[in-house]
């Protein structure tokens, strides 16, 4: 008769497998992982490298045994690993690939197995507690998604990171707050367009950020047909998930494509995940052509800085002169222009850019602006001119 606790290690390995299998072999063939492993085996001892062999001289094999120590309830601590391993010593020498396998989804036949004993994250999970608690009956709730870096390289979005450790932050980050698979989240941020997404980090170890930037195209590659899209348009954009404030580093549409209501859908897709992921306001500074009179269209309002308020003051004072030089405005309508330049409202900017003569004063201009989610005004102001592009 085999112990349970064999039992369950050989199942549990086995299913490693599957998780393996389920994804082409991108897990235990990755460059990553399997330089990984080969760091580990380089500080394991004599005898636990030759006991060890047969897992270690095979990826599969390796990702199945590590799959197991991540998943295995082991429950009284006797099981061992990698050829004699105990538990402790096992996630000690194989740390690093550990940490990869534990990030990896697991196949809906173990969440099967997990719910039928009112079971919950694995020891030494991320999430932490238990494999299973004692008895039976549990209503075995969902554990929460994550993805692992197969899923982003399926999705291709792809991650910008020189070293394994700020791969695994960003995905981490990814998992903490984005909670959304790679490409419906590539799908839904930029408003349906086709386009690539790059992920990095541009902060210390102690923040939670991510960077997105790509190019949006007027089609998706297609490879199989040998057609591939036109670069339309370029972004970036910065969530800082600890602060609740998105900024919006560039974002760029090609003059031809500038009027088909490109930047209307890529900025409804971008606000519509802020608002899901709990952002609350998205920073910009208005300065790439039509922006200084497009951000207040949607929304945007003057930041409480003085430099930025004067600075856009100059360039109003420039441009509002040559059009009272060309007769199209008035001193009465000028002075009432400067009035909302120089109010302490920042929605005064509002009425600015929705003059007759907002696009001609406000292009070009350059200024620091926000976008305040949590403004009932805001958004409808947002939703307003976002719906002109829905309607056509």
């Amino acid at each position: 008769m085999i112990p349970l606790h064999n039992l369950e290690l050989t199942t549990v390995h086995e299913l490693g497998h599957a998780v393996d299998h389920a994804a082409d072999w991108a897990e235990s063939h990755s460059v990553d992982f399997t330089r990984a492993m080969r760091e580990s085996i380089k500080g394991l001892k004599g005898f636990e490298r030759r006991n060890a062999q047969y897992f270690t001289s095979d990826p599969k094999e390796a990702f199945a045994e590590l799959y197991a120590l991540a998943h295995n309830p082991n429950r009284d601590k006797t099981q061992r690993y990698f050829g004699g391993m105990k538990q402790a010593r096992a996630e000690e020498a194989f740390a690093a690939p550990l940490a990869q396998v534990r990030r990896v989804k697991s196949l809906s036949l173990l969440a099967m197995i997990r719910a039928g004993n009112e079971c919950h994250e694995p020891a030494g999970s991320p999430e932490g507690g238990q494999f299973c608690g004692e008895g039976g009956g549990g209503s075995g709730a969902a554990e929460p998604t994550s993805y692992g870096a197969s899923d982003f390289n399926r999705s291709k979005v792809d991650i910008a990171a020189n070293d394994i450790e700020t791969r695994d932050r960003i995905i981490s980050i990814w998992n903490r707050y984005v909670r959304k698979s790679p490409a419906e989240f590539k799908r839904d941020f930029l408003g349906g367009l086709p386009g690539t997404m790059v992920l990095s980090t541009l902060t210390k170890a102690d923040r939670d950020s991510l960077n997105f930037y790509g190019v949006l195209r007027d089609k998706e590659d297609s490879p199989a047909t040998n057609t591939f899209g036109v670069k339309i348009g370029s972004y970036n954009r910065v969530i800082a998930f600890d602060t609740k404030i998105a900024y919006g580093s560039s974002f760029k549409v090609d003059k031809k494509e500038q009027g088909h209501d490109v930047g209307k859908r890529f900025m409804a897709g971008n606000v519509a995940e802020y608002k899901r992921m709990g952002i609350e306001k998205v920073s910009i500074r208005a300065n790439v052509d039509v922006g200084g009179y497009a951000w207040p269209r949607y929304g945007y309002v003057l930041t409480s800085n003085e430099a930025g308020r004067q600075g856009l003051k100059r360039d109003f004072e420039v441009k509002a002169e040559k059009l009272i030089l060309d007769g199209k405005i008035g001193v009465t309508e000028y002075q009432g222009m400067v009035k909302l330049i120089e109010s302490d409202n920042p929605k005064a900017l509002w009425a600015l850019a929705d003059s007759s003569h907002g696009k001609d004063l406000l292009l070009g201009t350059a200024y620091y602006a926000d976008l305040n989610l949590m403004d009932p005004d805001a958004m409808r102001r947002f939703d307003a001119y976002i719906s002109k592009a829905k309607a056509r």
